[in-house]
C-alpha cells in the first residue's frame, strides 16, 4: 500500500498508476477520488483507498490584527495575495491595518521607497498544496510555470532513492517510484484583508494582486493591472491606466483626466462616468471595454472577438478592427474619423463627423450617422460601408470587391470607381468629377444637381 500526506490528510491506496490533486480533489486512475476537505471517498475497489482523520498537519489559525503608520505620499500594492480596501481619512500619512491569519499578517511586507508605501507578499506556506509520500515521483512533464504556482509550498519524497531540488528551477531526480503525480493543481491559500487609509490624491498602483481589490474616492492617478478572476472597484480618480489579462474586471466609478485600457483575457473594463482626455483602448482577447465617458481624441482597436463601447467622443478618432470584434460610439462631434475594417467584425458611430477616411479590407462594415465635411471611402473587401446622412463636400468612393459603399448624404462633388463587383450608391451630387466602372459594379445616384 501507498501512503502519502496530501493538503494535511494521510491517504493510503494499493492503485496503480498516476494521481491527480486539484485543490481538495484527488483523483486515481481508475476513476476512484476521495477529497481532503470534506472526507468523501469513491472508492472502485472497496477498501482500497483510506482517508485517515485530520492530524497535526491541519492548519488552523486564530485571526489577527495589525496596524502601522507610514509617512508617504503615493501607495503600490504588487505582487499580493489577500484583500484589499484603500479608503479615504483625513490624516496626512498613510495608515495599513492587516487582518488575518498569524502567518499571512507575517508574510506580507511593507516598506516605504521614495515616498511610496510598497505592499508585498502575503503568499502563505499553509494555504497550498503540500505532498508528502513514501515512494512519489513528481515527473517533469507536469512541472510547468502553468500548473505548480507560489502557493504550491512543499512536494517532496520520503523514497529511498529519489531526490529533489528546487522545484521551479526545474531540477527533479533521476529516479521513478511507484506513484506518479500526473498534474498538480493548487488549492486556495490561507488569505486575510488589508485595509489602507489614505489622503485625498494619493496615487495607487495596484499590480497582481490575488484578490478583491476596492479603492475609494482617492482623486488621484491610478494604475491597475488585473491577472486574476478577482474584481478591482474604483472610485472617482483623476487618470486611470488599466489592464486585465484574465477574466477579473475592472470598474471605475469616475475619471477626469487621461484614460489608457486594455483586455487581454476575457475579462471586463468599465468606466461608469467623466471625461478622458486622449482615451486609449485595446481589445485583444474576448473581453469587453465599456466607457460611459465624454472622450477628447480617442483610439480604440480590437485584435479579437471583445467589444468596446464609448459613450462620447470628440476631436480625433481612430477606430480599427482586425478580428471579429465591435467597436460602438454612441455620439459626440469628431473633428477627423478614421475607422479601419480589417476583420468580419463592426464600427458603428452615431455621431457627427467632420472629415472622414473609411476603409473595409475584409468581410465587416462601417456605419456612420452623418458626415458634415469630407468624405474618402475604400471597399476592397467583401465588407459594406453605409453613411445614413449629412452634407459632404468631397466625397471619393472606391470599391474593388464584392464590397458596397451607400451613402444616404449629398454630395458637393464626388470621385466614384468601382473596379469589382460591389455597387456605389450615392442620395445625390452636385458635381460628379469622376465616374467609372469596369467590372460588374455600377454607380447608382439618384440625383444630379443642386441640393
Amino acid at each position: 500500500m501507498a501512503r502519502c500526506v496530501i493538503n494535511g490528510r494521510v491517504i493510503t491506496h494499493d492503485k496503480p498508476g498516476g494521481i491527480r490533486v486539484n485543490g481538495s480533489r484527488v483523483s486515481f486512475q481508475d476513476g476512484s477520488w476521495c477529497d481532503t476537505a470534506t472526507g468523501e471517498v469513491y472508492d472502485r475497489e472497496p477498501r482500497s483507498i483510506v482517508l485517515e482523520p485530520n492530524g497535526d498537519q491541519t492548519v488552523n489559525e486564530e485571526p489577527v490584527e495589525k496596524t502601522q503608520t507610514f509617512v508617504a505620499s503615493a501607495l503600490e500594492l504588487r505582487k499580493l495575495t489577500g484583500d484589499v480596501e484603500v479608503v479615504l481619512h483625513r490624516g496626512p500619512d498613510l495608515e495599513c491595518t492587516l487582518t488575518g491569519p498569524s502567518s499571512w499578517v507575517e508574510a506580507v511586507m511593507l516598506d516605504v521607497e521614495d515616498g511610496t508605501l510598497k505592499i508585498r507578499g502575503g503568499q502563505t506556506p499553509g494555504g497550498g498544496v503540500t505532498i508528502i509520500g513514501d515512494d512519489i515521483y513528481v515527473s517533469g512533464s507536469a512541472i510547468t510555470g502553468s500548473v505548480i504556482t507560489g502557493s504550491v509550498t512543499t512536494v517532496s519524497s520520503i523514497g529511498r532513492k529519489s531526490t529533489f531540488g528546487r522545484l521551479l528551477d526545474g531540477i527533479f531526480g533521476d529516479d521513478q517510484d511507484s506513484v506518479s503525480i500526473s498534474s498538480i493543481s493548487t488549492g486556495s491559500q490561507l488569505r486575510g484583508k488589508i485595509t489602507i487609509k489614505v489622503p485625498s490624491g494619493t496615487p495607487v498602483t495596484s499590480h497582481k494582486v490575488d484578490g478583491n481589490v476596492n479603492i475609494g474616492d482617492i482623486l488621484a492617478p491610478v494604475q491597475v493591472v488585473n491577472d486574476d478572476r478577482y474584481p478591482t472597484t474604483i472610485g472617482h480618480v483623476t487618470s486611470a491606466v488599466l489592464k486585465t489579462t484574465d477574466r477579473g474586471g475592472i470598474i471605475v466609478a469616475g475619471v477626469d483626466g487621461p484614460v489608457s485600457v486594455e483586455t487581454q483575457g476575457s475579462g471586463s473594463i468599465a468606466v461608469k462616468s467623466g471625461r478622458a482626455n486622449n482615451l486609449k483602448a485595446k481589445c485583444t482577447d474576448r473581453g469587453g471595454v465599456s466607457l460611459s465617458v465624454t472622450a477628447e481624441n480617442a483610439d480604440l482597436k480590437t485584435t479579437g472577438s471583445g467589444s468596446i463601447t464609448l459613450e462620447c467622443a470628440n476631436g480625433e478618432v481612430r477606430l480599427d478592427i482586425d478580428d471579429r470584434g465591435g467597436i460602438n460610439v454612441r455620439g459626440g462631434r469628431i473633428t477627423t474619423l478614421t475607422a479601419a475594417n480589417d476583420g468580419s467584425g463592426s464600427i458603428l458611430v452615431d455621431a457627427e463627423v467632420q472629415s472622414a477616411n473609411l476603409k473595409i479590407t475584409d468581410r465587416g462594415g462601417i456605419t456612420v450617422a452623418a458626415i458634415r465635411g469630407s468624405a474618402t471611402i475604400k471597399s476592397t473587401g467583401s465588407g459594406g460601408v453605409l453613411v445614413k446622412s449629412g452634407r459632404i463636400v468631397s466625397l471619393t468612393a472606391k470599391s474593388t470587391d464584392r464590397g458596397g459603399i451607400t451613402v444616404r448624404a449629398h454630395a458637393a462633388t464626388a470621385d466614384l470607381r468601382s473596379s469589382g463587383s460591389g455597387n456605389i450608391v450615392v442620395q445625390s451630387v452636385e458635381r460628379v468629377l469622376k465616374r467609372s466602372e469596369t467590372d460588374r459594379g455600377r454607380i447608382l445616384i439618384d440625383r444630379i444637381g443642386p441640393a
